[in-house]
């Protein structure tokens, strides 16, 4: 007959699970890197290095989230272009307003997210406002990030084969090592299969709201250090974001902002920051 001791060891060993003080600590860290994770921004990677977007003041209101649902145009020197091509070089604003034709629709209530590099010089972002606002975009999203950092991942148990450039296909890159990683926790499998046809959005919600909870139903079976690097990668964005919405006019005689055509951005973003309380039409002098 197995003794009261042995059969507790026993039970121990099976479990292989963490003391309830340190799986509780490991629950804690992995929430509260999640909760320091801007949301909504599951889907963000650039064309740009981040050190090459202007920094904006903590002071200044600006949200956190780069939505998803709203295409992003990177804005250069030599032009301006989607992820996937160029499609406006240095041109005249009505030119650029038909190009944009095909890919904006004022209807469908998206706005167009810009992302300015600093060198850029002003004709090109006027060029790309005043487009927007001839194709009857009634505002703009400009991205500029905070100083604030991203926490970190944590570092992986196991090697783990991710691309960081993938963005649009993070779920599928990870999904080997979510695999791995659920093999000894089934909440954690539950949550997983359970989300894993959702639509991008409500997946890294409910895995931001769900995850540091399986985690601690399961005793942290699954290996905490690994799944908080899985879970980072997921929905951690490159740089902490800034998104302020400037107004666009629809009436010509709106204010006016005109500012020197060589003038680079980052010596004039927070003019234009400041047309956020009012539709102000742009100017290239």
């Amino acid at each position: 007959m197995r003794s009261p001791v042995i059969a507790l060891l026993f039970a121990a060993l099976v479990c292989a699970c963490k003391p309830s003080g340190t799986c509780e600590a490991d629950v804690q860290a992995l929430d509260a890197m999640v909760q320091a994770i801007p949301l909504g921004n599951y889907g963000f990677s650039l064309r740009t290095p981040p050190e090459s977007i202007a920094l904006l003041d903590d002071a200044v209101p600006a949200t956190d989230v780069v939505s998803p649902e709203h295409p992003i145009f990177y804005v250069f020197p030599v032009g301006i272009a989607t992820k996937d091509r160029t499609f406006i070089a240095d041109t005249s604003v009505a030119e650029a307003a038909r190009d944009l034709e095909p890919l904006v629709d004022p209807a469908d209530g998206r706005r167009m997210v810009l992302v300015v590099q600093l060198d850029t010089p002003w004709r090109m972002v006027q060029t790309a406002l005043e487009a927007a606002r001839a194709r009857g975009l009634q505002s703009i999203d400009l991205l500029f990030r905070r100083s604030t950092p991203i926490p970190p991942a944590p570092a992986p148990s196991f090697a783990l084969d991710l691309e960081p450039e993938q963005a649009s296909s993070r779920r599928m890159e990870a999904a080997n090592g979510l695999g791995k990683v659920a093999e000894r926790c089934p909440q954690l499998a539950e949550l997983i299969e359970s989300i894993a046809l959702l639509p991008e959005a409500e997946f890294v919600a409910a895995l931001r709201s769900g995850v540091a909870g399986t985690l601690r139903a399961c005793e942290c079976r699954a290996d905490p250090p690994t799944l908080g690097a899985l879970v980072h990668y997921l929905i951690a964005p490159p740089f902490h974001p800034a998104v302020v919405t400037v107004p666009l006019p629809a009436d010509p005689g709106d204010a006016t902002l005109q500012l020197p055509a060589n003038a680079p951005w980052s010596e004039v973003h927070l003019r234009v920051v400041e047309t956020r309380e009012r539709p102000t039409r742009f100017a290239a002098g």
